[in-house]
């Protein structure tokens, strides 16, 4: 940094003035850059009309943004950056999330590193960034006085500094904003926030952003607005298929790259799938989440990911499981369903909270007993055999979204009722492989036998009623 706060180009490595120059452009120019970088929200629209958010929706989430306040939808991280802020221009609106007092226009920005495969958060805040318990500000120390920058990083910076001047002379002030929309009846929601109102560099704008490298579940606080950072690339995917191949042996283990909270990519999938694989003898349903927020159109991720995308890809692969018969589809569920309901009124709506994200996972999972059940009824004489489970409590990536006030609680005494991945596979691969249970189809397992579930679990009016909502809602009705 010069005197003036401003960044000395020169100083800085080539891939670095790449990324702080598109930065600029963006700011700067942000309908260009949009066209240019693509760096536009997945929920908004194209610039460029129809054409470009055709090509838009053929790109597939590298990462996904999920809010855990129970406001808001999550936002795919398409492209190599995803700029988080108040500003209506970011790909992340704060404001969409609810209101805090320490949370700035442009707050942070998510990058992928091509060179080393990693995702890293850039706070450019003077309040910070928390990453996994971590707070990120800007170091105020005293840096030495660089050499004067060339003519053209100059005259850069003039631009720069003259684009911010007039910014600041059209932009009205935020306090008189505030007071204008309370003047017009608008009252702001207080802010939850308990950190210190002090700026963290003091407001003199001086000082390195700082850099938090992220990985699979980290959890992001920016004020008092709590996100998860999910990687969905197939990087993850394809890692995982090259360890099951060199421990098995087995050359034909192959990923195919499915995000159930997109009823187009489980669509997209599935045809992918039928074009390229000629038998389907095993479908395990096993994908789920605890908390998420919502999708753009305002169902909630928990019950799209937990159910009704196993249940839209359940029925695009069903005449190929007939075909392969005999086959069978596992549905991994939970214990949790004895404290979930079907309220057919309230069914996939927004919820809010801890408590309420709770419910809505012990709903989803009363589902998934339910679909089974029904599958299984609907299915009987096909040779397609269907079983619901209870896995155990696994200590896997679906508690990444428990927030992390409630770690100190979780953590002391994990050891005493965490299973391992392998110890909460065994019910599933029993319900996979075990000989002899195909008159068991419909039944509820855990700890690898039959077991009854609550009455909920049981009821096959609602079962038969909850197969033709979900059929509505992913648009298979007649």
């Amino acid at each position: 940094m010069d005197g003036n706060g401003e960044i000395e180009i020169n100083m800085l490595d080539e891939q670095l003035i790449k990324f702080l120059a598109l930065q600029r452009i963006h700011q700067l120019f942000p309908s260009k850059a949009q066209s240019i970088a693509g760096s536009v929200s997945s929920h908004q629209p194209a610039p460029m009309g129809n054409h470009i958010e055709a090509q838009r929706k053929e790109v597939q989430a590298r990462a996904v943004f999920y809010p855990l306040m129970g406001l808001g939808s999550a936002v795919n991280m398409c492209y190599r950056t995803l700029y988080i802020g108040t500003g209506a221009d970011m790909d992340v609106c704060l404001t969409s999330y609810g209101h805090c007092n320490y949370v700035s226009g442009k707050h942070a920005c998510i990058f992928y590193d091509e060179n080393t495969k990693h995702y890293e958060l850039l706070n450019y805040s003077e309040h910070g960034t928390t990453v996994d318990n971590v707070l990120y500000s800007c170091d105020f120390s005293e840096k030495t006085t660089p050499t004067p920058p060339s003519s053209i990083v100059a005259k850069v910076q003039s631009v720069i500094r003259r684009h911010k001047s007039r910014k600041q002379e059209e932009e009205p002030h935020e306090d008189a904003a505030v007071m204008n929309s309370q003047a017009q009846g608008q009252h702001r929601k207080p802010c939850n926030c308990k950190a210190s109102s002090s700026s963290l560099i003091g407001g003199s704008g001086a000082g390195w952003e700082g850099t938090a490298l992220l990985h699979h579940g980290s959890y992001i606080k920016l004020g008092c607005l709590q996100f998860v950072f999910s990687i969905t690339d197939a990087e993850r995917g394809q890692a995982a298929a090259r360890s099951i191949r060199q421990d098995t042996g087995n050359s034909d283990v192959l990923f195919m790259s499915l995000d159930l909270a997109s009823l187009d990519s489980v669509r997209a999938f599935a045809e992918t799938f039928l074009r390229c694989e000629p038998r389907l003898d095993l479908l395990v349903l096993n994908a789920g989440i605890a908390s998420g927020g919502r999708r753009s159109d305002g169902c909630n991720l928990v019950f799209q990911v937990n159910h009704l995308g196993h249940f839209l890809l359940t029925q695009l692969l069903l005449e190929r499981l007939k075909h392969c018969a005999p086959s069978r589809v596992v549905v991994v569920a939970s214990s949790a369903h004895r404290s979930g309901r079907i309220d057919f009124e309230r069914l996939g709506r927004p919820v809010e909270g801890v408590l309420q994200n709770f419910q809505a996972y012990c709903d989803s999972k009363l589902a998934n007993i339910l679909f089974a059940r029904e599958l299984a009824g609907r299915l009987e004489g096909t040779g397609v055999t269907c079983y619901a489970l209870h896995p155990g409590v696994v200590n896997t990536a679906l508690f990444s979204f428990v927030p992390a006030w409630l770690w100190p609680l979780f953590v002391p005494f994990s050891w005493l009722f965490f299973r391992d991945a392998m110890s909460g596979a065994q019910t599933s691969i029993h319900c996979a492989t075990q000989e002899g249970i195909e008159a068991l189809s419909g039944r509820y397992f855990a700890d690898c036998r039959p077991q009854e579930p609550r009455p909920r679990a049981r009821d096959d009016t609602v079962a038969r009623k909850l197969w033709e909502v979900s059929e509505r809602m992913v648009g298979l009705a007649a």
